[in-house]
């Protein structure tokens, strides 16, 4: 028997495959940047590059938050989540932090978090908090000095879900401490009353016994 379509079939699949291979090889991660941002583009002023680093350096060095800024003159058509996704999985691997990725040709923007952030933190809490305030996907002709504050409060963003998480493990910790405390003062109080209740008991034993020794002196 004879499958005519099968060719077909075949001919679609490989050049399904080729096409995936072409996607993935056109996402090319250029070098993460020891100053916190790149400015391919050359969108930013000197003044706001200096800014910007030093603010997103600081925020590295003192509360471990991975932010980087990335600015492109052009970006494939549907592809600028993907990039912005990849650049921060190779950036900020292991740390909080994301890439505030700026494409120039339409002036779009698009925040990506990091795997960390990712597992500490929920997608309600991460939109909530670091997304809808920017109105990511929907800023269109974003300015430079927009941008620039932008990627001020992707930081801000991301320290408020630090520090909320630390407060809610400083929480948990006394709420711990303090159970710990309870159970051992409530141990302590039965701890006493059994001794006290055993100390009457010999107590009342005792003056029984000495009351046969004259008895037997006889």
């Amino acid at each position: 028997m004879r499958y005519p379509a099968l060719p077909h079939f075949l001919s679609a699949l490989l050049t399904l495959m080729v096409a995936g291979v072409t996607l993935a090889q056109e996402i090319l991660v250029p070098p993460r940047p020891e100053s916190h941002v790149s400015d391919q583009a050359k969108v930013l002023s000197a003044e706001q590059v200096e800014r910007l680093s030093a603010a997103l350096q600081k925020a590295s060095r003192e509360d471990g938050i991975e932010v980087y800024v990335v600015t492109m003159a052009a970006v494939p058509k549907g592809q600028l989540p993907e990039i912005g996704d990849a650049i921060t999985r190779q950036w900020t691997a292991n740390s909080v932090g994301g890439t505030l990725l700026f494409e120039d040709q339409f002036g779009n923007v698009t925040v990506g978090t990091s795997e960390e952030t990712d597992r500490r933190f929920t997608s309600l809490m991460i939109n909530m908090v670091l997304r809808e305030p920017l109105m990511v996907g929907r800023k269109k002709g974003i300015s430079p000095d927009k941008l620039e504050r932008a990627a001020y409060s992707v930081v801000a963003s991301l320290k408020s879900l630090v520090d909320r998480e630390r407060r809610e493990q400083r929480g948990k910790w006394m709420a711990n401490f303090l159970m710990a405390l309870v159970a051992l003062f409530a141990g302590t109080i039965i701890g006493l009353a059994s001794w006290n209740r055993r100390k009457r008991e010999l107590g009342a034993v005792a003056p029984k016994e000495e009351s046969k020794v004259p008895d037997s002196a006889t």
